[in-house]
């Protein structure tokens, strides 16, 4: 694996799919497939409701640029039908 401009690039012939990469990649572009995929199924599955439980520390992840509120829209348009903070329910645990 190596950087380039149109992002990481994997040898596949190379590959023996440990998913080293994902942790070693110092610019997070790269995510293990056994955690998205299952994912992006669900938010194209059409008969259950996905949220995005998001803890208290993601505001802080982007800067001051980024709200929580866009955050939150930035997760609909993903496809999840909403975010909830996990601190919200610890609370009410």
């Amino acid at each position: 694996m190596y950087k380039r401009g149109a992002g990481p690039l994997i040898i596949d012939d190379k590959c023996l799919s440990c998913g080293r990469c994902t942790v070693a990649c110092s610019y997070g572009a790269l995510a293990d497939k056994i955690e998205f995929l299952p994912l992006v199924k669900l938010l194209k599955d059409e008969e259950g409701l996905v949220f995005a439980a998001a803890a208290p520390s993601i505001a802080g992840q982007f800067g001051d640029e980024v709200t929580v509120a866009q955050l939150r829209t930035a997760f609909k348009l993903m496809g999840f039908e909403d975010m909830v903070e996990v601190a919200l329910f610890a609370d009410i645990l």
